[in-house]
This record gives structure tokens, C-alpha cells and sequence, in this order.
């Protein structure tokens, strides 16, 4: 299974899924910042101090800093 965000008591949680990897809870959040911040993916950027080049490659998107 993979991590998943729920929202409990108006609290939004990442819940913890046996065998998940960094990289599964990594996607998890972005793909949760994205949603929060409307798939603004600069905005999103500067909120979790990453590059737009990552937030695009974890999206899997094939943008990037060589794909445009």
C-alpha cells in the first residue's frame, strides 16, 4: 500500500503504510502540496524548499531542467 494523507479532526495526517519507501511518502507529500496550492508548481517549490526541476520529476511529468 502506498502513504496516503487523511484529514482527521480538520487535521491533515500522513498515514504510515507498512513496506512504503522514501520515495513513496516523498510523492506523497507533493503530490498533497500540489493539491493544496492548486498545482502551482513554483509556489509549491518555494513552500517545501525544493526545485521546480524535482517537484516535475516526482510528478513524473518528464519536465525538467533538459526535458522543458
Amino acid at each position: 500500500m502506498k502513504p496516503r494523507v487523511m484529514e482527521i479532526d480538520g487535521k491533515k495526517v500522513l498515514v504510515l503504510q507498512e513496506g512504503a519507501t522514501l520515495e513513496d511518502y516523498k510523492k506523497a507529500i507533493i503530490a498533497n502540496a500540489l493539491q493544496e496550492n492548486k498545482d502551482h508548481v513554483v509556489e509549491t517549490a518555494g513552500k517545501l524548499g525544493i526545485s521546480k526541476t524535482t517537484l516535475y520529476r516526482m510528478r513524473g511529468d518528464g519536465k525538467g531542467l533538459l526535458n522543458g
